[in-house]
């Protein structure tokens, strides 16, 4: 066997498990992204901020759009494990996302003064 053939194996060899390696890191990306969805999805709305905002919506857009966005897969569901997921097992609320705006109550409305 010529040393070129040993090299070239070698070569081939760490290659193929390599991209084992990068193709089974893709699938679990993958799987992690569709569990932090489905967890967002399944949580009842009585565990996020109060009724008038909404904040599952919110978490729902931002990990969905996430999908387009390069590196979004890896950004988002680890935030909602990290940020919303541990608050939860400690009774606490989820907090609202850093990319949503924050919901002003509306305006009483004003009452003239009375006559004098």
């Amino acid at each position: 066997m010529a040393p070129e053939d040993i090299g070239a194996g070698l070569f081939t060899g760490f290659f193929f498990i390599f991209w084992l390696v990068m193709m089974a890191l893709d699938i679990a990306v993958y799987v992690f992204y569709v569990w932090s969805l489905v967890d967002i999805a399944k949580t009842p709305p009585e565990l996020f901020e109060w009724p008038g905002e909404h904040t599952k919506t919110q978490w729902l857009a931002g990990i969905a759009i996430a999908f387009i966005i390069p590196f979004g897969m890896f950004v988002t569901p680890f935030m909602w494990w990290s940020q919303v997921r541990s608050r939860r097992r400690r009774g606490q609320v989820a907090t609202r996302p850093f990319w949503a705006s924050t919901v002003t109550p509306p305006a009483w409305p004003q009452v003239p003064p009375p006559p004098a």
